[in-house]
């Protein structure tokens, strides 16, 4: 082709005014999505405001559930609950740790009943043992430990030793106590809970059991508790009719075919 044949080609730059146009109507959408966003926070921050305010929604009623009244006035102080407040604005999850780190509460459960009520539900704890480690706790039938034993707390549990404190198989060993404990619990007495002074855990395969009604010691496996409870029910009937059973010193129930029975010298 001669050089009179050839075409020039034109550069087309007409996409340049479609892409700014294209651009900008995306920034215009873009600022009214961001505008309406705005807005509608603006909205719920102004209702979250008149909430907070507003008299239609003052806290007027505490209604405590499960707690005694010394427990109710604690927990009352530590939330700093007050008619006056703002039911909205009273921080539940913050109110149910505050309340649960009180040492004779296990569990709350809190509730805003609209307009003027909030519900507190509390589990107490409920000791059925003291273990004495470094130092002497409770335990809940739960098998935990929650709070140490002072001098004007309620003693009157089965104490648990032999449990080393820092040793890595002390749930295990709490959790066996309960066993022992709800084993004891179906007992009449003078076998039953109430009469039993100690627990001694000597290991996996062994326990000591007190009572406050007698010096003898008893020893038997943890598992075999329940089985052996007759043996040592049969036992004692004997030795008291004999008129033995104050010179008794210690019944061994690891038998498979009885139990054996220690006294002290005549």
């Amino acid at each position: 082709m001669s050089r009179g044949n050839r075409i020039k080609r034109r550069s087309d730059y007409s996409w340049i005014p479609r892409l700014l146009n294209s651009f900008g109507k995306g920034v215009l959408s873009l600022a009214g999505v961001l505008c309406a966003i705005g807005l509608l926070s603006a909205f719920f921050l102004s209702l979250y405001q008149f909430a907070l305010l507003s008299p239609l929604l003052r806290l007027e009623i505490v209604q405590v559930e499960g707690a005694d009244p010394l427990l109710e006035r604690e927990l009352m102080a530590m939330g700093k609950l007050h008619s006056g407040l703002s039911l909205a604005g009273i921080q539940l999850g913050k109110l149910k740790r505050d309340m649960e780190a009180h040492p004779w509460v296990r569990r709350v459960q809190i509730e805003r009943r609209l307009p003027h009520t909030l519900v507190i539900s509390v589990e107490k704890e409920e000791p059925v043992a003291i273990v004495i480690l470094d130092q002497a706790r409770f335990l809940n039938k739960h098998g935990e430990l929650f709070k140490r034993v002072t001098a004007v707390d309620p003693v009157n549990f089965p104490v648990i030793t032999g449990v080393p404190a820092d040793s890595p198989d002390l749930p295990s060993l709490l959790a066996r106590a309960i066993g022992i404990l709800n084993t004891l619990g179906a007992e009449q007495p003078p076998w039953a809970v109430d009469n039993l002074a100690e627990i001694h855990l000597k290991d996996r395969s062994d326990l000591s059991l007190y009572y406050t009604h007698m010096d003898a010691r008893i020893e038997c496996a943890p598992d075999a508790l329940a089985e052996a409870m007759p043996n040592l029910r049969q036992l004692t009937s004997y030795l008291q009719e004999k008129g033995e059973l104050e010179r008794l010193r210690s019944i061994n129930l690891n038998y498979t075919e009885g139990a054996v029975a220690a006294f002290a010298k005549s």
